[in-house]
């Protein structure tokens, strides 16, 4: 039928050696963000198409309009297609290239969606072994986010980079707790640098007593010769 399931995709492809495939020593987060970036139509079944599969390799490899607004470019490139190869049936244009207007489910969205429940995962273990503990979560929040993620995973090509205010919370945590232990001498590590408890602007510098000079007093020989 000239079909396969999403699933079957990447192992396909990470069989194939490059050019055309990804090759065995290609990550599995790295297949996955190839495939974002192809964005082939998914079928109900679950099933991509091989005309629309080796299109999306052929044009992600040489960079064939990919750059910019995802349907304006694909836009541009189906009235190319027209304007070259004009007895190019309309049945494998849509095929390979859907028109403006169908929000139907595509491979790019998918693994979009799986890569973003990934970084979710990882952040979240990280919170766990910095903080000891998985910090609660508020059921409206979690709804909220959800709601985010419907409405952005058709606009996403690439994976998310990490948090960095997350990241700043945690340095600041770390901080507040080892001075709350007396700790006032940090080196490299989570930190990057070395503070110094006693800075110079600090108030507490180290003084010195001053000592008053010993005084002698001159004793007559009548309180020498006195019993």
């Amino acid at each position: 039928r000239g079909r396969i399931k999403h699933l079957d995709v990447v192992t396909l492809l990470r069989r194939i050696q490059p050019p055309l495939g990804f090759g065995k020593f290609c990550p599995h987060r790295v297949a996955c963000k190839r495939l974002v970036c192809m964005n082939m139509p998914l079928n109900s079944d679950g099933t991509v198409t091989f005309n629309a599969t080796l299109f999306a390799l052929v044009r992600t490899a040489l960079k064939i309009k990919t750059e910019g607004n995802f349907e304006q470019a694909n836009e541009e490139l189906r009235a190319i297609i027209k304007k070259i190869w004009k007895r190019t049936s309309m049945k494998l244009l849509e095929q390979v290239i859907p028109p403006i207007g169908d929000d139907e489910v595509t491979v790019g969205k998918f693994y979009a969606t799986f890569l973003i429940q990934e970084h979710f995962r990882k952040f979240m273990k990280r919170q766990e072994e910095y903080y000891g503990y998985r910090p609660k979560k508020n059921p409206v929040e979690i709804q909220v986010g959800s709601i985010i993620e419907e409405e952005a995973a058709p606009e996403i090509h690439r994976a998310i980079s990490g948090d960095l205010t997350a990241e700043e919370e945690l340095e600041r945590a770390m901080v507040e707790a080892a001075m709350e232990e007396g700790i006032y001498r940090r080196t490299g590590g989570l930190f990057g640098q070395v503070d110094s408890f006693l800075e110079p602007s600090s108030p507490l510098q180290p003084q010195v007593a001053s000592q008053r000079p010993l005084q002698f007093t001159e004793v007559g020989s009548e309180d020498l010769d006195s019993p």
